[in-house]
């Protein structure tokens, strides 16, 4: 139901078409030779022992629950807390029978698994998505048997979501390849032809924000002297772009226990609020110096949802305590895409936000402080300080640099990698994982009701030819015995043209698709 942006209240004749959908979803599955397609058993027959089970769990302790050696009570409010955008271990008493009704389907999903999994042989177990709780669970049962787990996503370009999937051996690998063996050498490789032009679509899909998955309002192309008279910056005023991370995303995957947090790397800000308010400071003894704060479209209502969550009003609350003639700030109600933004931008200042690959791209500096916990983008994209009077010296000097081309060449690299490569499997006997893969791809999809989205048909179909690629093959049995460590994607194009272009040309392209004149 999450997948569909349904949540606990939603009715159940919502709740009822997602069923249906996947039901009409599942009668392809059953159509495809040696794929058994099983439905669970109504989880009712669990009641009892789910209430024996949860019986004293409140919304004070609910995040100490553990059963069967699982932290469940945290694993179980991993989209609760997206949904309701929380950012602590406070649920308000309202919504405490909305984590409870995901709690009951987490255990059941556990009494579930642990007879299932234990009644078959199975070599391993790919799910979509880990993270979410009835499938971290499964996972979770599958490891204490001894079955190897994946983690699969959509890993395609922004104009083309699910043309492309990643497997993963969990979501902390998933999250740590941008510091991974693999980018260390993809970044100094050139694009060739394809991956070009995966570049320059990537940003094609972010301009056009016609996917969800892209938060930003659609870009308009308006001058950069239209921004800012808009918002009232002095035009030779140097522009400080500031963006934020969501802070219930960060809250709810470090509570599951995934932290890809570098102890060894230092803390320069105490919190985003400590940051914000610095910069701001900062800002406001520089007359020639503005800040825009675009403050992340999650805290707040936005096309994908409706609530504004309580660290968005923190901030909000900040600024107006700290607001200066030139301190701007940038919500999503203001229909103005970061792109639009970028192109008034002199510098921008970020933590852990995509958008830093994003404008780099551009050739605009990138200032980072949150290095302890990047995942957005790799290190090298953006410029460091160790302290937090270092910090505020650099933003001066690369004011002064005003373009970053060498950061802009390994953000290209980093923006195909991520949605091509994220690691060249390593070569199998006589051909290479990467081929065996990629003929499975080239499978049409056998046929799809047009009730359900093609890009979903296309994409579980995809995912099936492939694992039909590897049954009773000895080369995957070969993948699965050796463990290999640097086994981040299966699914990529292979090159068809392999005539190597300037990254300085496709820098060049996208800057023409944004009118960008720096």
């Amino acid at each position: 139901m999450s997948a569909f942006g349904l949540t606990f209240d939603s009715s159940s004749e919502e709740k009822a078409k997602v069923c249906d959908r996947c039901i009409r979803t599942s009668k392809y599955i059953n159509e495809i030779p040696f794929f058994e397609n099983v439905s669970m058993p109504d989880l009712s027959a669990y009641d009892q022992e789910i209430f024996l089970a949860i019986s004293e769990v409140n919304s004070t302790n609910w995040h100490q629950f553990e059963f069967a050696g699982m932290p469940i009570g945290k694993m179980a409010a991993y989209e609760f807390l997206l949904n309701n955008k929380i950012a602590s271990l406070e649920i308000p008493e309202k919504l405490f029978p909305a984590y409870l009704s995901s709690l009951r389907y987490s255990m059941g999903i556990l009494f579930f698994s642990q007879v299932y999994l234990a009644e078959h042989a199975f070599d391993t177990v790919i799910v979509y998505n880990r993270i979410y709780s009835v499938n971290n669970v499964f996972c979770r049962v599958a490891e204490s048997l001894g079955i190897p787990t994946y983690t699969l996503h959509a890993a395609g370009s922004s104009d083309n979501h699910y043309s492309k999937f990643s497997l993963y051996r969990d979501d902390l690998q998933a999250l740590t390849i941008n510091n991974s063996a693999e980018w260390a050498v993809t970044k100094q490789i050139a694009l060739n032809k394809q991956e070009s032009k995966l570049v320059v679509n990537h940003f094609r899909g972010l301009l056009s924000a016609t996917s969800p998955w892209v938060y930003s309002s659609k870009f308009k192309g308006s001058p950069s002297l239209e921004l800012r008279e808009r918002m009232k910056i002095p035009i030779n005023n140097k522009v400080l772009l500031l963006t934020t991370s969501s802070a219930d995303e960060i809250f709810a995957i470090k509570l599951i226990g995934i932290d890809p947090i570098r102890t060894n790397l230092p803390v320069i800000f105490k919190s985003q609020l400590d940051w914000i308010e610095s910069v701001c400071k900062y800002v406001s003894s520089r007359d020639d110096l503005s800040v825009i704060v675009r403050i992340h479209p999650r805290e707040f209502p936005n096309k994908r949802e409706s609530i504004e969550s309580s660290n968005g009003k923190k901030i909000l609350d900040l600024l107006e305590k700290i607001s200066g003639p030139n301190i701007y700030v940038n919500l999503p109600g203001d229909n103005i895409s970061l792109y639009d933004l970028a192109k008034t931008t002199n510098l921008l200042l970020t933590g852990n936000s995509s958008a830093g690959a994003e404008l780099a791209v551009l050739e605009i500096p990138i200032l980072c402080h949150e290095r302890r916990n990047l995942t957005a983008f790799p290190e090298d994209l953006a410029f460091w300080a160790t302290t937090k009077q270092e910090y505020f010296e650099l933003i001066p000097k690369l004011l002064i640099l005003e373009k970053a081309p060498k950061q802009a060449i390994l953000a290209t690299r980093w923006i195909s990698f991520k949605s091509s490569r994220v690691a060249r499997p390593t070569r199998l006997s006589k051909e290479s994982f990467l081929l065996l893969v990629e003929s499975s791809l080239r499978r049409p999809a056998v046929k799809y009701d047009a009730k359900v989205p093609k890009s979903w048909i296309r994409f579980i179909y995809r995912i099936l030819f492939w694992s039909l690629n590897f049954k009773d093959n000895s080369e995957f049995n070969l993948v699965v015995e050796r463990n290999l460590p640097g086994l981040h994607v299966l699914a990529e194009t292979p090159t068809i043209d392999s005539k190597l272009l300037s990254e300085s040309d496709v820098i060049q392209k996208i800057k023409k698709l944004l009118k960008y004149s720096n």
